[in-house]
């Protein structure tokens, strides 16, 4: 049996104790890392449902840009399209 990958992310607070946070990703979905290179502005996810899911990444110094910059696809998950602005950068069947 596969183990779930574990992400963790450390907060810290000038008025408060530091603190982390972790989550366990499911064993049967994958982790889609995007490149720190490629410009990326938002992702849609492609849903069996027919549903879409938009993701969407900051660049820059501030809280949100500091997020990871990887996608968890599970079973649910048909494809995914990544952007930059209105330019698809690239498409990815699962």
């Amino acid at each position: 049996k596969r183990l779930g990958i574990r992400v963790g992310k450390t907060v810290g607070s000038c008025k408060d104790s530091l603190r982390t946070f972790s989550y366990s990703i499911p064993s049967n979905a994958e982790m889609l890392q995007i490149d720190d290179k490629e410009i990326i502005t938002h992702a849609v996810m492609h849903l069996k449902s027919g549903k879409k899911r938009l993701i969407e990444f900051y660049h820059g110094f501030g809280y949100y840009s500091q997020q990871p910059r990887f996608l968890i696809l599970d079973k649910n998950v048909l494809s995914v399209t990544l952007y930059n602005k209105s330019t698809i950068i690239k498409k990815i069947k699962k």
